[in-house]
């Protein structure tokens, strides 16, 4: 129970970022939504974490990462229509034409990229204290 709630806003991070991004926002401006969810991660985790900042905040923001995917994978046909540019790539790198497994093959490297910028936007956030925000 003591990461629960930890894990809970995580999960809710990542299921509110998929849905925004397939229902919502257009795929040409998806970049805006990582930008704000780097930040806000940021913002959350490094109130949420006090030891090993670095490591719990890089570790849950790959959660988030993994969610988005869970989400976006469970509407392939919504996602690749509001998502031309990706369509487009997808079908020259399609692996055993299924555009789901080619999508969970790419996925990792944007879990890695989203886990390493909120963590280091955590370490920011909390070094400069640019946020005062009371510990969760």
């Amino acid at each position: 129970m003591k990461y629960f709630k930890k894990y809970l806003i995580s999960v809710i991070a990542g299921i509110t970022a998929g849905l925004i991004t397939l229902f919502i926002i257009p795929g040409q401006y998806e970049i805006l939504i990582w930008l704000v969810l780097i930040i806000v991660l940021g913002i959350i985790y490094s109130k949420m974490f006090q030891q090993r900042l670095f490591l719990y905040a890089f570790a849950f923001s790959v959660l988030v990462g993994i969610i988005i995917t869970i989400v976006h994978l469970s509407f392939v046909d919504v996602y690749l229509e509001n998502h031309q540019d990706e369509m487009a790539t997808l079908e020259d790198i399609k692996i055993y034409n299924s555009y789901r497994l080619t999508l969970m093959m790419i996925a990792p490297v944007y879990w890695l990229i989203l886990g390493i910028l909120s963590a280091f936007s955590a370490l920011l956030f909390k070094k400069f204290q640019i946020i005062k925000v009371s510990k969760m």
